[in-house]
């Protein structure tokens, strides 16, 4: 639109200087009638481009667009250097006790001891018919028919029974012992607890 308003400004003032010139050449005669409209002149050339217009408004924010493709993988770098050793730890709870193992071989037998202490003074065995067997430290051994009862003196002992342990095992029935003039007296009594003539065994032992 600019453009055409030029081109018809341009031929407008074309026509005036025209007809200035022409009206100097001789006295004007009188008006004539208005001629024809003249054919439209050339196109003029363009004008000069207009200054920019202002900046318009920033449009709306479109869509996010999709994501892209991952990246390649960097490579590992090197192992950086081992950091010094932690403390210990507090020390953990036992495990379970573990089978047991097997029966390691017999050690070889040990020296022998020192002698114990032998606490026997006397022993030995009387059978029924006044017989001694197996006597050890025994001097005598008497049946008393006054008081029914075995009298058994000993050798270099004056015993008393407040002084020793002794353990009398009669044949049958059963026996008590005591102590008369320095000897061990036996007494051995049936199940009806009739005194009896039955041999029997014993053993003195020191405190």
């Amino acid at each position: 639109m600019k453009k055409l308003i030029k081109i018809l400004t341009l031929v407008i003032i074309t026509a005036t200087i025209i007809a200035l010139f022409v009206g100097c050449a001789g006295t004007p005669g009188a008006t004539g009638p208005q001629g024809p409209a003249g054919l439209p002149g050339a196109i003029g050339p363009q004008g000069a481009a207009g200054l920019p217009g202002a900046a318009g408004s920033q449009g709306a924010t479109g869509p996010q667009g999709p994501a892209g493709l991952p990246g390649a993988a960097a490579a590992q770098g090197a192992p950086g250097p081992q950091g010094p050793a932690g403390a210990t730890g507090p020390q953990g709870p036992g495990g379970p006790q573990g089978p047991a193992g097997a029966t390691g071989p017999q050690g070889p037998a040990g020296l022998p001891g020192a002698a114990g202490t032998n606490y026997v003074v006397a022993m030995g065995t009387v059978d029924s018919t006044g017989n001694p067997h197996n006597m050890y430290n025994v001097m005598t051994v008497i049946w008393n028919t006054t008081y029914q009862r075995w009298d058994i003196e000993l050798i270099g002992i004056s015993y008393l029974v407040w002084n020793y342990v002794t353990v009398v095992t009669p044949f049958s029935g059963f026996a008590t012992q005591g102590s008369l003039g320095g000897k061990l007296t036996i007494t051995i009594y049936d199940a009806a607890g009739n005194k009896i003539k039955e041999g029997c065994s014993f053993v003195v032992f020191s405190h």
